[in-house]
């Protein structure tokens, strides 16, 4: 599915409304992207910044998702719960939570039932920023990472440039398995944002003994607020080859 070039503005969100995009099959994924040598952007700022809004959201498996921008949420950029998944290509940026999240809900959040193998390449997401904000989850820049990896198991992703992000960088906190690399990541963490530059996994508590296996490789780290990477609580995971100053 092409989306011609222009401005797309923004709906207050459901799980029915137009941005929320229906997937396919192992043998026909579902394409949506900007039509040739053009650009569509979904802008949300017409959304009111206090709702639960996201920006586009894949609830479905087999979807391809790429070559557009999308800005001014109040929430999420780009929220995926989907598995098998491919978000590439994109421009994510100031957005009022996590720019490109996978993410799953409810009783799946310690199985592998959703947020399973996806990827995230060739992005560029900047400027996502909650600074200011404090209600729907928002905690004045410690809520809005530029890519994070929340759950899952088996997501990968490399070749991102993620800059100026009130939060972490990329953080793949209680996911499994997951790879980060090659991506150029700097400047992140605003406001109460603590600002790592690629965080891994691990959390205490009801998800204890989640967050495990990442490798962070081959990337380009400097400049952020907080470490250059940080092990988090995460355990048997593997940082090597990259570069941090």
């Amino acid at each position: 599915m092409f989306f011609r070039g222009g401005t797309y503005p923004g709906v207050p969100w459901n799980s029915n409304a137009r941005n929320v995009l229906k997937g396919g099959t192992i043998d026909n994924p579902v394409i949506y992207e900007s039509y040739p040598n053009e650009m569509a952007v979904f802008d949300n700022s017409n959304v009111d910044i206090n709702t639960y809004s996201h920006g586009i959201a894949l609830y479905d498996d087999y979807i391809i998702l790429r070559l557009l921008s999308v800005t001014n949420a109040p929430n999420m950029g780009v929220l995926n719960r989907g598995s098998f998944n491919i978000i590439e290509g994109l421009k994510v940026y100031g957005n009022h939570s996590w720019g490109i999240a996978v993410s799953i809900g409810g009783a799946d959040k310690t199985t592998t039932n959703s947020g399973y193998k996806n990827i995230v390449r060739d992005c560029e997401v900047y400027n996502n920023s909650d600074v200011g904000l404090f209600n729907n989850g928002r905690h004045n820049g410690g809520s809005s990472d530029g890519i994070t990896v929340s759950f899952g198991t088996g997501n990968k992703v490399y070749n991102n440039t993620v800059y100026g992000n009130s939060d972490d960088g990329i953080d793949t906190w209680i996911s499994i398995d997951t790879i980060v690399e090659r991506n150029l990541v700097y400047n992140n963490g605003k406001g109460d944002g603590s600002g790592m530059g690629i965080k891994a996994g691990g959390k205490s508590g009801e998800f204890a003994g989640v967050g495990f296996g990442v490798i962070v490789q081959n990337n380009i780290v400097y400049g952020n607020k907080g470490h250059g990477l940080d092990m988090n609580q995460g355990w048997d995971s593997i940082f090597q080859y990259n570069t941090i100053f």
